[in-house]
């Protein structure tokens, strides 16, 4: 899903009352309206929505989620040879952690790594996420129960229910 800007972005304003205007965090955007007359709250986006949105603007026949994909797999890649070795030496069957990685695209659909968080939200707050959020939990656990041996984590579940 794609979070978007309260306003459009303006590099030279760093205030406090900037920070809204450039932050997506939604709890941020909330409060937009303390310090901007007309604010609204800018909807979450599923990535087809942008591809809409952005195909006229493209100099390109791919879709803006293809480039956008190819960009954040090699970027997903770097971050994870980064802990590789660590890990490898350190790690024991079962240890996992979960990262959110955020990222910001570009006017030109170039994509940067803003941030990784330990903690990423796993809140269904909207119609978008819901088609989402359950479906990157599921393909966790599927990763996760895998690594201990089993299959699919619903069977998995059940032969637990079973045992039990």
């Amino acid at each position: 899903y794609v979070k978007t800007c309260g306003q459009a972005y303006d590099p030279m304003c760093f205030s406090q009352k900037d920070l809204f205007r450039h932050v997506t965090n939604q709890e941020f955007q909330k409060m937009g309206n303390q310090v901007h007359e007309q604010w609204t709250v800018p909807k979450v986006l599923a990535l087809e929505e942008v591809d809409a949105k952005l195909a006229p603007t493209l100099d390109s026949d791919e879709a803006w989620s293809q480039m956008f994909w190819r960009q954040v797999r090699q970027i997903c890649a770097e971050v994870v040879d980064c802990f590789r070795g660590p890990v490898s030496q350190h790690g024991q069957v079962g240890m996992f952690e979960i990262l959110g990685l955020d990222f910001i695209c570009r006017s030109d659909a170039s994509v940067v790594l803003l941030e990784a968080n330990r903690d990423p939200s796993w809140v269904v707050d909207g119609s978008t996420k819901k088609g989402i959020i359950p479906a990157l939990v599921e393909d966790m656990l599927e990763i996760v129960l895998r690594i201990h041996g089993g299959g699919h984590p619903k069977e998995n579940y059940r032969d637990v229910n079973k045992s039990s």
